[in-house]
């Protein structure tokens, strides 16, 4: 899923808990009295599953969130006289307690001392709010406790503040972020409804409404995250094999598939280093994404899949001939091993074939697209071969040629 698609949910999150929140509708006493055990069994399905995925951040999330949910609802009315401190201290504490534990870096469960280090780092702002209550209120700390005093805002001027601080400082981190997780850009939906929640601490079950879609939002990210990582290929970013596989299912009875190799990577990689092959690829998966189609796919090593639902070889010619031609026309700025900077240029070989009446599988009009590539790089390379293409399209790029097969051919 893309990130429009991602927003579009996390979005849909934050405008169900205002339309639906328990204060604004009248819930069946039934469904309110599960509500106030909703946020900790989401918490503990969210531990459980971060259990599998080796992932400890979430779990010191949807804790952080369970806790404060539930000194507010049962702890923070069993100190009615200190309610005035104990209050503004946690709507203070809470975004940055949020922010520090989502920067931390993760390292699993295998660090056994990076694990108690983090659990100490968890238990500091409620040690903070403890060693608080007994030195305020200070006439120094006074604007802790500066009331918005609305209609709608219960929170103090602190609070709020150190709230739209936060979230600036997370959007800029988004935006200049090279890679972003999607619990990354969950938190700042997940600060606004624990927020949303610690506003209305005064209704147990609104409290509990918004610290449960709090931890779902983080249960979600964290879902779709490991589902990202499992289909999508980490250095170019293009969907893997495993997606090319299973987007076989709903291709429907006409379809092309190509399949393209770059021409002499190989040698290339064992002239320029491994680093600089990666650049290569990646520079080569921009161009596939350029391309406009969302069918693209990296196979495996330096071979890519294009998958064109509804078309058929001829058809899909001119997207191909595009992604050579522009390929072959980009120079790329390398570095040998000996340091010395070169402008190359690459190339590509495309074989492309159709669903027809010896093809019928989307396996075996793939292995046929894998053969016309094979007789592509027996023409010479920088050519694309396919069913009913009268004769490879060669480009005339010129290129420095080393003599090199392509892996599992001769």
């Amino acid at each position: 899923m893309g990130l429009r698609v991602h927003l579009l949910w996390l979005f849909g999150l934050l405008i169900v808990g205002v339309w639906a929140r328990p204060d604004r509708l009248e819930w069946p006493m039934l469904a309110l009295q599960s509500l106030t055990w909703l946020p900790y069994l989401l918490a503990l399905l969210s531990a459980f599953i971060s259990l599998f995925l080796n992932r400890f951040q979430p779990i010191l999330l949807v804790m952080a969130l369970s806790t404060y949910c539930f000194f507010l609802s049962y702890g923070l009315p069993q100190w009615p006289t200190q309610f005035l401190i104990l209050y503004p201290l946690l709507a203070f504490a809470m975004p940055c307690h949020l922010l520090l534990l989502r920067l931390l870096p993760e390292k699993g469960f295998h660090h056994f001392g990076w694990i108690v280090f983090q659990g100490l780092l968890w238990l500091t702002p409620f040690v903070v709010v403890l060693v608080g209550v007994q030195l305020l209120p200070h006439p120094d700390w006074s604007w802790l406790f500066w009331p918005v005093a609305t209609e709608w805002i219960h929170l103090t001027w602190s609070a709020l503040a150190i709230t739209v601080l936060i979230l600036l400082v997370w959007l800029a981190r988004l935006a200049f972020a090279s890679h972003r997780r999607l619990l990354d850009l969950a938190m700042p939906f997940v600060l606004v409804m624990a927020m949303m929640g610690l506003n209305s601490a005064a209704d147990a079950a609104t409290l509990a409404w918004w610290a449960s879609l709090a931890t779902l939002a983080v249960l979600l990210a964290m879902v779709f995250d490991a589902h990202h990582l499992a289909y999508t290929d980490t250095l170019t970013g293009l969907k893997g094999r495993r997606a090319l596989f299973e987007s076989f299912a709903g291709l429907g009875r006409r379809y092309a598939i190509a399949m393209m190799d770059i021409d002499h990577f190989k040698k290339f990689n064992d002239r320029y280093g491994h680093e600089t092959g990666d650049r290569v690829l990646q520079a080569v998966a921009t161009h596939l994404k350029q391309s406009g189609m969302s069918r693209v796919y990296r196979y495996g090593g330096e071979e890519f899949t294009l998958v064109f639902p509804g078309k058929t070889a001829r058809e899909a010619l001119p997207v191909l001939e595009s992604v050579r031609e522009r390929i072959a026309n980009k120079p790329l700025l390398v570095q040998d091993k000996t340091g010395q900077k070169k402008t190359v240029r690459v190339t590509a070989s495309f074989g492309v074939a159709e669903k027809d009446a010896q093809n019928g599988a989307p396996e075996a009009v793939m292995q046929a697209a894998d053969a016309y590539l094979y007789q592509a790089k027996k023409a010479g390379r920088n050519c694309v071969k396919g069913t009913g293409l009268a004769k490879a399209r060669t480009g005339t790029t010129k290129t420095k040629r080393t003599q090199t097969t392509r892996p599992g051919k001769k």
